[in-house]
């Protein structure tokens, strides 16, 4: 039982099921550059060993992610669908640049 369990836990952290595409969906205003320096880091990683949700938390930390929702498609592929920020008013600030406002009082600053 045990070296099945080794034997399988070896055939999934292989490079056979490696990560290798990442699909993004429904990132609009979001920086692609800063998306992409958070999820080129899965590229490459077995994906039933990737925490994915490491991932999904560093997204929500950019300016226009609201919320984002990472899931594995078996076995090379992961999917991720980004929900932006809705903007409702913008503003030009101290330092010359524009910001955008939503509807929960967060700041962007498009780019």
């Amino acid at each position: 039982m045990l070296l099945a369990g080794l034997g399988a836990l070896a055939v999934f952290s292989s490079t056979l099921f490696d990560i290798e595409q990442i699909r993004v969906t429904g990132a609009t205003n979001s920086d692609p550059a800063e998306i992409a320096e958070i999820t080129d880091d899965l590229r490459g990683q077995a994906i039933l060993t990737a925490d994915l949700g490491v991932i999904s938390d560093r997204l929500e930390l950019l300016p226009w992610v609201k919320y984002a929702q990472v899931k594995m498609r078996f076995p090379h592929t992961i999917d991720i669908q980004i929900a932006e920020r809705t903007p409702v008013a913008a503003f030009q600030s101290a330092d010359g640049r524009w910001r955008v406002i939503d509807l929960d009082g967060r700041v962007a600053c498009p780019h």
